[in-house]
């Protein structure tokens, strides 16, 4: 797209548009923003992504609203950038949600290079480790990012296996999807090395086999969100009291959870700004059964 028309097009959405293109050998990655962003702003975010910048150059719109900043793509570790291309549908789409705030910023977002996933399906392995952290998995959040960067293709397989489960598009023998599905995990899982990245991956496999229901698959939400509801009776390492079930939401600015001791129980509404607002809440149930 002329780079006129690529900048008007990102005024008139009032969003950030992005784009991968290959160019006279070169992999450009190219940031249309009415905002004008600064690099520092940019960068971070790209980063986080696992593209590795070589050079960058930024084009003035002749009015001074809005600018087009390209980057030079020298390299993603563990992909040739024959496979980023291939993948750049889906780069710029985990980009353009980060910009407009669907999705967070942090490392997690290499996933959608290195694990071939969509930016909604990494958010979805987000929350399952924000799930998992309310439950005390205790590795530190940057640990756990590292592992499931560096096993992507098990994330993969989790992921396929939740789609296995909850996917309304699975028309045939669900069953059967389910078994190809857990059995593609468990062949993934067979080649971790090291007990940390079992344990972690094992942990949000657990998480995945106890869920009951998600929103994940809902098309008429307001904004993006993720929801799903476990079942305390399969999950191994929750906190003890054990209640009945649980409903898990993950937004890109905030996390909520409703815990139900039984088929009917007494509600309420808190907010909380700890970090373990799980703990606060499972008191709170506790007093009332």
């Amino acid at each position: 797209m002329p780079d006129t028309k690529f900048l008007e097009a990102a005024r008139a959405e009032g969003r950030v548009r992005v784009a991968l293109v290959s160019h006279e050998g070169d992999v450009l990655l190219r940031i249309s923003q009415p905002p004008d962003l600064t690099l520092s702003e940019l960068m971070p975010i790209v980063d986080n992504f696992g593209l590795v910048i070589s050079d960058e150059w930024a084009k003035d719109n002749v009015d001074g609203e809005g600018a087009i900043d390209t980057f030079r793509v020298a390299r993603v570790p563990g992909l040739t950038l024959e496979q980023v291309v291939e993948r750049s549908a889906r780069l710029t789409a985990g980009l353009e949600a980060v910009f407009e705030k669907k999705m967070a910023s942090d490392p997690l977002n290499k996933l959608v290079l290195r694990g071939n996933l969509t930016w909604e399906e990494v958010d979805l392995a987000r929350a399952l480790v924000g799930y998992a952290k309310q439950i005390k998995l205790a590795h530190l959040m940057s640990k756990v990012q590292e592992i499931l960067v560096n096993q992507s293709a098990a994330v993969a397989a989790l992921i396929g296996l939740f789609h296995a489960k909850f996917d309304p598009k699975v028309s045939s023998d669900r069953a059967a999807a389910i078994g190809l599905a857990a059995a593609a995990v468990e062949e993934e899982l067979s080649r971790i090395p090291t007990v940390d990245e079992d344990f972690v991956l094992r942990f949000l496999l657990n998480l995945i086999e106890a869920s009951l229901r998600t929103n994940f698959y809902r098309t008429d939400r307001i904004f993006h969100y993720i929801s799903f509801k476990v079942d305390h009776a399969k999950i191994r390492h929750i906190p003890l009291p054990r209640m009945m079930v649980e409903i898990y939401v993950h937004h890109y600015e905030m996390e909520g959870l409703h815990i139900r001791g039984g088929p009917i129980a007494r509600g309420g509404q808190r907010y909380s700004d700890r970090a373990d607002f799980r703990t606060e809440i499972l008191g709170l149930v506790t007093t009332q059964m």
